[in-house]
């Protein structure tokens, strides 16, 4: 059954709260977003720790090996270049996605 947009709200972290993690928070918040597409809700990293969001080069590593097994790895890739999004999303960081200008069909990797 579908839990009515009121209490999804509730389960909503306070925004307020600025320790915690951001990569975390952000994952909490699409997890409880109405409008999130079904491939965000099958994705390896929604119940991860990993910071996907990270300049180490060994944690964007760690972060790649997660994407590689991942159903939704072209579906995160076109969201990220179509969105401009910072980070690595579908296994690919924002730096080498910029270079490939690609908007739709399927995702070029690096």
């Amino acid at each position: 059954m579908l839990e009515s947009r009121e209490r999804k709200k509730e389960k909503m972290i306070d925004r307020s709260d600025y320790s915690m993690d951001p990569a975390n928070h952000i994952l909490e918040l699409l997890s409880v977003m109405p409008e999130t597409p079904a491939w965000k809700r099958r994705a390896n990293c929604r119940e991860s720790s990993i910071d996907f969001f990270s300049f180490v080069k060994e944690e964007q590593d760690e972060a790649k090996k997660l994407c590689a097994a991942c159903d939704v790895r072209n579906q995160c890739y076109n969201f990220a270049i179509t969105n401009r999004e910072f980070g690595l999303w579908g296994g690919v960081w924002h730096g080498s996605r910029q270079k490939h200008g690609t908007r739709t069909g399927e995702a070029k990797r690096t």
